[in-house]
Parts: C-alpha cells; structure tokens; sequence
C-alpha cells in the first residue's frame, strides 16, 4: 500500500508554495496525498482563492467547517476539525507548511490523534510577528523537519532538535520559480490593468501580529500618505488573513480609489505573481516572497516594519520603518540603477528550485511507519 500523506492549506500563501510539491506526490506510485482545506480560501474579499484549489489539486480535498472566525473560535474549530478527518483517514502522516495559526492548531490536533509531524520551514526568525513564536511552536511539535537553509537547520539543533531528522530542502516556493514562465509583458499589464509604458511597484501589507489595532491603522495612514502622490504605478495585493487585516485590506481598497494609476489585484495567483515580480520596479510591504522569492528574480526590495525582523536575507532588500519619509526614502533608494545593478549579483540562500526532489529524497529515505518518539534516532 502507498504511504498516505495528508497536508492542510488555508490560505493563497501556502497553496501556491506547496502545489508543485503536492503534484509530484499525486503523480508517485508510493504516496497517496489529500488535502484539507479551510480559513481564508473561502474568504471573498482576499480573492477567494478555494477556486484555485479546487481547479489545481487533482486529489481529494477535506473541508473544514466555516473559519471565518476570531483566531481563537477558528482555531478551536480547526483542532476539532482536523481531529476527526486524522482519526477517520488514518494518514501516516500530516505535511505542514509554515507559520500560521491555523496550521499550529492542525498541529495540535495532529498530536491527539497520534500523527507524525512533518514541517516544512521550521528554523527561519521573524521577531516582528507572532508567526516566530508559532513556528518554534511546530517544530517542537513536529517529527521530521524540510527547512529551507543551513541557518535555519542551525537554529534547529540550537532549539535541541535532532540532527537526524533535520534536512536543508530549500524552500518550496521557489520550486514554481524554476518551472513558470512569466506572461509576455504587454499581456501582464493587460491583465492587472497598467500602463506597460510606466514603471510600477509590486505592494503587499501584512498587519503587525505583535502590535495592536491602533498602531496598525496607524500604519496603513503612513502607507496612504507616502504612496498616494508617489510618480509611479502601483500594483497592490490583499493582505494574508492575520488579526487586524481588515484595516489592510481598507488601504488597498483607498489607494485604488484614490490613485489613478494604482491596481488592486486581491489575488494575483502564480503565474501573475511571477510575471509581476519579474516586472515591477521595486516590490514594497513586509511579505516574506520580499525576503525569499524576490531574490531569486532579483528584484529591488523595500521591507517596511518589523514583521520579518531578523530573517536572513540578501543585499536586495532594503529595510524601512513605517514612517512616511522612511518609505519614500526607501523607494528612491531601492529604483535607482545602481541598486538594481547590484541586484543582479544577490544568491539566494533558500536554494534554487529543487525542494520537490529533495523532499521526496528524504521522503524515501525514512523507516515507515515514523516513530512518535521524537528522542528515537529512527531513521539511520
């Protein structure tokens, strides 16, 4: 019998890194994957993105119930949830990508039910956000680790995980990097509604998960401000569903109404996402595709805030705060050509596309069943 995986996916931000990796576990002979599906896909003003799953994923999909919901009531839901489909499909394993909320919630119930751990993207720091705190959360829950470098398997075993079962993958969003081609240029900016004759800026804002909704509309006002007069298109996507989005999500909608030449795309999907990042200026916002994807297309970077505080990075990222001259600042920095000749030399530390053959490597290699006894040199 195949081994049978199961992996959760609730929102745009996983799905797309995980698809390709998803497809060559559809296409083995020894695995058997399903996914369960919930949270912010379902949600209409971040593009509802459960469309792209169900057109995308070939095997069979388990819904959660509705997840439109406080973090806390989510959760809750999302632990009962998960329990029942682990206990009822019997996987000998639960994929886990991440740092969410929900995926630590899965990874709870995951461990009532007795279900091998494997997480992908353990080991990475982001002192800005309650992601790090959720992400250490996970590896301490899970069994078997795909981290996306050496420093992040380094921080690893300083949180005294085993080296056995620890294996640098690189990260699996660049894997769709390495196999899409982009749009041709004029049917991009036909497509997200630009003049292909003007430079524009690739946007994404995530709230500040350590902060409250004060200083996060406070936030969103220096955003407008900096932007709203800039002499540049602007290309925005909808924030990722973490507490205090809304008033993210309310800055995308007021920049579009209010600049002329600015775009608001929700969801963009993958083609698009590559295609806009290969194009745009600079990409701008406190998104971890400005640290991780961004410098395999070598793209000028301007990271605003604290969300990715301390993530390793290359030379193309700048660093602002919120502060309207900062980001101004920045942007001028960052579109000029001498930055973006320099651009051209970065290497990005997360690899370079292959996460899928690595994984499915080490996939192969593990003694099936896994021991649940995380101290058990099982694998060797």
């Amino acid at each position: 019998m195949p081994i049978k995986l199961l992996s959760i996916s609730i929102a745009r931000s996983d799905f797309g890194r995980m698809l390709d990796f998803y497809e060559v576990l559809l296409n083995s002979t020894l695995y058997e994957i399903e996914l369960i599906v919930g949270g912010a896909h379902f949600d209409q003003s971040l593009g509802s993105t459960i469309n792209d799953v169900k057109k995308e994923f070939k095997g069979k999909i388990h819904f959660l119930s509705d997840s439109s919901l406080n973090p806390g009531d989510a959760s809750s839901l999302i632990i009962s949830d998960v329990y029942k489909i682990l206990l009822e499909q019997k996987p000998d394993g639960l994929l886990i990508l991440g740092d969410r909320f929900e995926m630590l919630a899965a990874a709870q119930a995951a461990l009532l039910a007795q279900i091998p751990i494997i997480h992908i993207g353990g080991g990475y720091i982001t002192l800005g956000a309650f992601d790090n705190y959720i992400r250490n959360a996970l590896s301490k829950l899970s069994h078997i680790h795909l981290v996306p470098s050496l420093n992040c398997a380094d921080n690893l075993l300083k949180m005294n995980e085993s080296k056995s079962r620890v294996f640098i993958c690189g990260a699996p969003e660049l894997d769709a990097f390495e196999k899409t081609e982009p749009l041709e240029r004029n049917t991009f900016y036909g497509r997200v509604k630009l003049d292909p004759n003007k430079d524009f800026i690739l946007a994404t804002f995530h709230p500040e998960t350590l902060l409250d909704a004060k200083e996060n509309l406070s936030f969103t006002k220096n955003c407008y401000d900096a932007l709203i007069n800039l002499d540049m298109q602007i290309l925005i996507t909808a924030p990722c569903a973490d507490p205090n989005h809304e008033v993210f999500l309310d800055l995308c909608l007021r920049l579009s109404e209010d600049k002329a030449d600015c775009s608001f795309v929700p969801n963009l999907g993958l083609i698009n996402y590559i295609s806009a990042l290969k194009y745009c200026t600079l990409l701008l916002g406190n998104s971890s595709s400005g640290i991780i994807e961004a410098a395999t297309t070598k793209t000028p970077v301007v990271n605003v805030g604290n969300r990715q505080k301390n993530r390793e990075h290359t030379t193309n990222v700048i660093h602002s705060s919120f502060n309207v001259s900062d980001i101004k600042d920045s942007i001028k920095i960052a579109s000029s050509k001498n930055f973006k000749e320099m651009c051209q030399s970065v290497k990005n530390p997360y690899g370079d596309g292959n996460f899928s053959t690595k994984a499915i490597e080490v996939l192969d290699s593990l003694s099936w069943p896994l021991s649940l006894l995380k101290n058990d040199d099982f694998i060797h």
